[in-house]
Formats: structure tokens, C-alpha cells, sequence
């Protein structure tokens, strides 16, 4: 399972436990006396109980990684039509970004609209050129990251040692988010990620970067990566049984 914690407004915040999809089990969640056992079970996070509840546990499901294109083959397959924000690609929202890419998209369409406004086709053209150049890159980003976490999540429920992510661009922002502590000039260029300001693939292709995070790799090998204290498969079954 994956625990996200955030900070809001008027002293309030939310604590999320995500898990895989077919885990069922841990379905029971849901329930609000088997999450906050679990919840308290994580030391780095049990604080996070500490205040008052304004809603009960709120299950969420059924969360969906969608792509669409209506370029194919170079060629639109409709013209002035075009699919913005959600509507044209989404993923789960566990990083927090989908408002802002949603309005990074929206200010394309309309630097398209300014110059293409009058012409259909090539409306949808060059809105699909800015789509896929500027905006689609934080999708694949995410879907690589996404599928690398099921496939620990996975690997860990089913007892097995979990590997290294298959996908290039997976290992590669791993690495970066690895070793973002041992450089404070490569954990700003995380944050420029992280914040969504600049494209992950940007970041990992400038040489600066490349080169801080093979002498950062250098410098962490032979340290065991620290576990993040909390409950064993074991003791989770327990707690949500």
C-alpha cells in the first residue's frame, strides 16, 4: 500500500492509503475502524490521527488511465473537435497535478485558437503538435511511474523480491527521486517535477543532471536503502481481517 498525506487549508488535511486494484482484502479500508488501525500502525504517519475527523473514510475506485488522440497517421480524424484536459488524457491522481496540466492544456488551445481559429483542420493539427510535444510528456511520466508501483505493490503481496521497473523512463525517475537527497542541486531539479514545472524528461536529459546523479548513485552504493517502518503483509491482513 501507498500513503499520501496532505496539508490544506484552515488546519485541515487528508491521509489517503491507496492500494492495487484486485488487492480484496484491502477493500475493507473502507470501513473507518480498520483504516485508522492501519494508519496508526505506520509510525511516520500515525500523527496524522491526531486531530478531528470532519468525513467519515471515503472509498474512491475505479480510477482509470485514459489516453486519446485524434491525430492518426498524421492526420486528424475529425476536424474542429478537439478533447482538453481530462478529456484528452488522465491518470490516477495520486501526484496532484491534474488541475495544473488540465490549464497548461487549456493555454495551448488557446495559442491554437489565436492562429488557427479560422481553419478546422488545422486547429486540431497544431493543437495535437502542442498536445504531444508540450503536455502529453507529463502522462507518460506518470503511467511509467504507476505501472513500476503496481508491479512492486504486486510482487510484494505475492511474497516475491521486488525488481527494478522494466520501462527506461521509470528506472530513470527513480533514480532521480533516489538520490535527490544526497544533492540539493538535483532535489530542486525534483522539484521542478514534483511542482509540475518542468517535464521529468527535460530534467533527465539535461547533462548537469546526468552527471550529478552518477556521482550521487556513486556515493550511496553500498548503503542499504531503509525500509519505511510499518505493518508486514501479515500484520495488514490482520489489522483490516
Amino acid at each position: 500500500m501507498s500513503l499520501l498525506t496532505l496539508p490544506s487549508d484552515n488546519d485541515t488535511w487528508s491521509v489517503t492509503v491507496f492500494v492495487a486494484t484486485g488487492d480484496q482484502p484491502l477493500k475493507h479500508l473502507r470501513h473507518d475502524e480498520r483504516w485508522t488501525r492501519v494508519v496508526r500502525a505506520c509510525p511516520l504517519h500515525a500523527h496524522w490521527l491526531d486531530g478531528l475527523p470532519i468525513t467519515p473514510v471515503l472509498p474512491m475506485s475505479g480510477i482509470a488511465d485514459r489516453y486519446r488522440r485524434f491525430v492518426v497517421d498524421g492526420a486528424p480524424i475529425v476536424t474542429g473537435f478537439v478533447a482538453v484536459a481530462d478529456a484528452w488524457a488522465c491518470t490516477n491522481p495520486s501526484a496532484g497535478r491534474g488541475l495544473t496540466v488540465g490549464f497548461l492544456h487549456a493555454l495551448r488551445l488557446r495559442d491554437s485558437l489565436r492562429t488557427h481559429g479560422d481553419d478546422p483542420r488545422a486547429l486540431v493539427e497544431e493543437f495535437d503538435r502542442r498536445s504531444e510535444a508540450e503536455i502529453a510528456p507529463w502522462y507518460h511520466a506518470q503511467i511509467a511511474v504507476d505501472r513500476a508501483r503496481f508491479s512492486e505493490m504486486v510482487a510484494l503481496r505475492e511474497g516475491r523480491e521486488a525488481t527494478g521497473p522494466d520501462n527506461e523512463l521509470a528506472r530513470r525517475i527513480g533514480a532521480l527521486m533516489s538520490s535527490l537527497a544526497a544533492d540539493p542541486d538535483l532535489f530542486r531539479a525534483a522539484l521542478e517535477y514534483i511542482a509540475t514545472i518542468t517535464p521529468v524528461q527535460a530534467i533527465l536529459e539535461r547533462p548537469e543532471v546526468a552527471q550529478r546523479m552518477a556521482t550521487a548513485r556513486e556515493m550511496m552504493q553500498g548503503i542499504p536503502r531503509r525500509p519505511v517502518p510499518g505493518p508486514t503483509r501479515e500484520q495488514l491482513l490482520q489489522l483490516v481481517g
